[in-house]
């Protein structure tokens, strides 16, 4: 069971980092810094 709870718990942590960078892109890309982040 515990291993069920880390296991569930990194899949969520994961998801959270994938949203984070995903909104961090879409702000560079809206702010027009998107060619100076690359």
């Amino acid at each position: 069971m515990p291993c069920l709870l880390i296991t569930i718990s990194l899949i969520h942590s994961h998801i959270w980092l994938i949203l984070v960078q995903m909104l961090f892109h879409i702000l560079l890309v809206r702010c027009g810094l998107f060619d100076w982040y690359i």
